[in-house]
């Protein structure tokens, strides 16, 4: 990812200025206008994996934008041009015309137009739904270049006149970049498959960044936290299959993710109990993702992690295991939203799909918990013996499969797996306990103290390893895991480990439940928003230490994580009644669960 466009900077700096005094203002609801980003074509050279008779052939794996949708190449111009640098798409069209498409909504080929006038996922609830307003192009060159909002680029309707709407801009002829702003009215044009930019005959164009400009409900700044993690979580969801997709740029049926399905259906219970959506489309989603869950194939009791459809039936994509963190994940988020809304059938599934894990088959010969199995069915050499949430997770379903007949056993050093953010902080996105002074039978450790002293290490970490980095500057903080550098590969860092520079700013949200200070947390979102790194369509997935790097690719999992700390995190902000939090607490089967396993 490369360093944002210099000539966003006055955007940026009047979203600086209007930040100012941000912990008082941000309980005034606003109706703002904030720059959303399109595509600043990170790393396009990594993008075109090929150019096969001419046409150009690009890495469906990093082939999108920053709205989680894909982009392509428009026109017989020479697009892109390899002697620019990454961060630029360059069109020379001395005869010929050329640019580049950019889906408004999910892949091209679904056909998903984007209603402008409502740019959430449509199970959002009207008075929460953003709407584009305009549109902004940062490039240099000559000659003409045209920004336009399309439905159709196939066949006779691939021409630079053929649009739903457009405007043309004239370029200065010289290096340096211009930003062109252009106001449209989402009323007329109504819905649109497609924004692009077209350069005309004879110029010779190159473009930095595209973005919309979006105007905002008028929501306070922290329901507007919520609102940006949940929208950007349902992105990912599938109406079709009632799974979530893994990444929101992926197709539904290719790349499903297991147990980010299940924490959809509780952060959509969350999103219910302040209005975001309705009882109805909550229950709709529930019913959906349980009966998706229902169907998936199951060894030993366990779910896979990720699957995929092969001739009509859903199996586990390659290399992907039956998992027992990913299994307790779902089921465990699936009978937490089931009590929330009353489906009291839904929530005997859950409990059912639970209680037929064949736990004992599932335990090496000292009695630890495996990772999971194969597609195979051979053990995972990995066990859960960690201090940590992920077992405490595992240990919970472990009690609710197999009752009083097996003992819970964890390590009891009393200290998470190098100090990895999201570790010690995923009990609390389901159980109350987790914030009060409760103790694991392993070593006795007292949970909150712990978190509380992690999080201290996470916000001393840049000042002692990086004291002249935007993020010691800053206060930035989420040593944590997720999609590595470039969206490719996986990541995952902790305080204890030396020279780490890459922040996941999950892990922000994940530990703002035990923050001493509530407000110091949206105080530092919005400074990153004046960044661009928390958008409309929600936070970036990582953020270099720098400053100059980000990604914007939107995933589920981290989204979950978000969604449902941001619900806890606004409850604690407001001080009024958790639901879910209470309905953890009066569900009998998940307090034995934890009397199981904590003091």
């Amino acid at each position: 990812m490369q360093q944002r466009s210099s000539l966003k900077t006055a955007f940026t700096f009047l979203l600086l200025i209007a930040s100012l005094g941000f912990a008082a203002e941000s309980e005034k609801p606003s109706r703002r206008v904030v720059l959303q980003s399109v595509h600043e074509y990170f790393n396009l050279n990594q993008v075109i994996a090929a150019k096969r008779r001419g046409e150009i052939i690009l890495n469906g794996f990093l082939n999108y934008t920053h709205l989680g949708s894909d982009f392509g190449f428009l026109g017989p111009g020479d697009a892109p041009c390899t002697k620019c640098p990454a961060v630029c798409v360059c069109v020379k069209t001395p005869g010929a015309w050329g640019g580049v498409w950019h889906s408004l909504n999910r892949l091209a080929r679904e056909n998903v137009p984007l209603d402008l006038r409502a740019i959430y996922p449509s199970q959002i609830s009207a008075a929460f739904q953003p709407r584009i307003v305009g549109a902004q192009i940062v490039a240099s060159g000559s000659g003409t270049l045209k920004l336009e909002f399309k439905t159709d680029i196939s066949g006779s309707e691939a021409k630079p006149d053929a649009a739903t709407w457009s405007q043309a801009f004239q370029l200065k002829g010289d290096q340096k970049p211009e930003t062109f702003d252009a106001d449209i009215s989402p009323e007329e044009i109504r819905t649109a498959q497609y924004v692009n930019w077209v350069a005309e005959p004879g110029a010779v164009v190159k473009v930095d960044s595209l973005s919309l400009r979006v105007e905002l409900p008028e929501v306070d700044f922290p329901t507007y936290v919520f609102l940006t993690s949940y929208a950007k979580f349902a992105r990912c969801y599938s109406e079709q299959t009632g799974l979530v997709r893994d990444r929101a740029h992926t197709p539904a049926r290719t790349f499903a993710n297991v147990p980010a399905t299940g924490m959809f259906a509780l952060a959509t219970v969350a999103a219910q109990q302040i209005g975001v959506v309705s009882d109805e489309t909550a229950r709709d989603i529930l019913r959906r993702s349980s009966q998706a869950i229902l169907e998936l194939p199951r060894m030993r009791g366990l779910l896979p992690h990720f699957v995929e459809q092969i001739d009509g039936r859903w199996a586990p994509i390659a290399a992907s295991e039956y998992s027992t963190i990913d299994t307790a994940l779902c089921l465990i988020s699936l009978r937490l939203a089931a009590q929330a809304l009353h489906d009291e059938q839904t929530a005997a599934q859950a409990l059912n799909l639970l209680r037929g894990i064949d736990i004992n088959r599932l335990r090496d010969a000292d009695g630890y918990v495996l990772h999971g199995l194969t597609n195979d069915g051979r053990p995972l050499p990995s066990i859960w013996r960690d201090w940590g949430g992920e077992t405490a997770m595992v240990l919970m379903m472990q009690r609710i499969a197999a009752g009083t007949s097996v003992t819970p056993k964890m390590d009891a050093s009393g200290r998470s797996h190098r100090g990895i953010g999201f570790i010690t902080e995923l009990p609390a996105l389901f159980f109350p306990q987790f914030n009060t002074n409760v103790r694991a039978h392993a070593g006795a450790v007292d949970w909150l103290a712990y978190r509380q002293k992690r999080l201290a290490e996470q916000k001393a970490y840049f000042s002692k390893h990086a004291p002249g980095s935007l993020a010691a500057e800053m206060g930035l903080y989420g040593l944590s895991a997720g999609e590595g550098a470039n969206g490719v590969g996986y990541l995952a860092s902790g305080v204890e480990d030396p020279d780490q520079r890459t922040i996941f700013p999950h892990y922000i949200l994940m530990s703002a439940l035990v923050d001493a200070n509530p407000s110091s947390v949206y105080d530092l979102l919005g400074k990153m928003e004046t960044r661009g790194w928390l958008t409309p369509w929600g936070l970036v997935e990582n953020i270099g230490a720098d400053g100059k790097a980000y990604l914007p690719m939107i995933g589920s999992l981290n989204a979950s994580f978000e969604a449902l700390s941001s619900y806890h995190l606004l409850m604690k902000h407001r001080h009024q009644d958790n639901a879910l939090y209470q309905v953890a607490s009066a569900d009998p089967v998940f307090q034995d669960a934890i009397k199981a396993v904590f003091e």
